[in-house]
């Protein structure tokens, strides 16, 4: 029993926070099969190389050159913070080297550094509260299900988006040299972040006050991410309006236009359309917001400009095949009418 619910509430409430995270991602959605393989990568691969070497540090020669409560704050601060965010790092990294058109923007890197923390959780969560019912019952396991899944339910995926953040900007200098540097930094506030979380935890098992100190530079952080999101929403809508506004008449008519860089008009006539053609006005703000991205990034990096200019030519015909199965749908809804 104790099983099943543990299983239940760790992917339940992960279905959740992923729902709300896709809805952060405004402007362009993210294709499912990135999605749900950083997902699955953090819930699989990650949570399983985080295990084994954790537990190598934990039989290896560093072990006997500290007491019992030292190695407990080392592992805590040190240890694991490394070992969890590379891990997950990993599938952000591979995503970024092999697809990163699917990384455009800040705000792709923070999302998709949440996600792989929400996928690791889940199995991390699940695993403790089968080792706290085995060790307290009852009691413990709800103890741990609502500081874990409530109080604490957002930390994988705070630490992790630093490190997407961090490969994303990094690929706005030219240098090679500083675009590894910044995205060590995003890797490095990753790891201080979830560092200072896991020594307040240790010391709050001996003094209560630490769990408030957890909680509230948890939630500072998180705050500031949300601002940061508020941010990275008016920089890509300057990004769409600027880079779209030269495809009106080429690309696009000028109402289609008006609609994809206006949020709330989006929001407003999405609503009153029937399902198929939702779907495809999906498709439509999707592409054209690839597009501009795409534009853009030609801009910051003209000397890339003969490369992305296929990419530019592909994103085009996806964006006229939208249109043109918008078209085809609103014409026969007419004359049915």
């Amino acid at each position: 029993m104790a099983t099943l619910l543990s299983l239940l509430i760790a992917i339940t409430s992960a279905l959740v926070y992923t729902s709300l995270l896709w809805h952060v991602d405004r402007y362009e959605h993210e294709p499912l099969w990135a999605w749900w393989g950083v997902f699955l990568w953090g819930a699989a691969p990650a949570a399983i190389l985080a295990l084994l070497l954790e537990h190598g540090a934990n039989t290896s020669f560093l072990r006997p050159l500290f007491s019992a409560q030292q190695w407990d704050l080392f592992e805590a601060n040190t240890v694991a913070p490394l070992v969890e965010e590379g891990v997950k790092g990993l599938a952000l990294l591979l995503l970024f080297l092999c697809s990163c058109q699917e990384m455009d923007t800040p705000l792709d890197g923070l999302v998709y550094g949440a996600l792989v923390g929400f996928g690791f959780s889940t199995t991390e969560n699940f695993l403790y509260f089968l080792s706290a019912f085995r060790r307290g019952g009852w009691g413990d396991w709800l103890t741990l299900v609502a500081m874990r899944q409530f109080v604490f339910g957002l930390n994988h995926a705070f630490f992790t988006s630093f490190t997407g953040i961090g490969l994303v900007l990094g690929r706005r200098f030219r240098h090679r040299l500083e675009r590894w540097l910044v995205a060590l930094g995003g890797f490095a506030l990753a790891i201080l972040a979830h560092g200072w979380h896991n020594t307040a935890a240790t010391f709050a098992s001996r003094q209560l006050s630490f769990l408030f100190v957890a909680w509230g530079s948890d939630y500072l952080g998180v705050f500031f991410l949300l601002l940061l999101i508020g941010l990275m929403w008016r920089q890509e809508r300057r990004i769409i309006k600027r880079q779209l506004a030269t495809e009106v008449g080429i690309s696009l008519d000028q109402s289609h236009y008006n609609e994809i860089i206006n949020f709330a008009t989006r929001f407003r006539r999405q609503k009153r359309r029937p399902r198929v053609l939702r779907r495809l006005y999906q498709c439509l703000y999707t592409e054209a917001a690839s597009l501009a991205f795409m534009r853009e990034r030609i801009v910051r990096r003209p000397d890339k400009a003969a490369h992305f200019q296929h990419k530019l030519v592909v994103s085009r015909k996806q964006l006229d095949h939208c249109l043109h199965e918008i078209e085809k749908i609103e014409n026969a809804n007419i004359t049915t009418a």
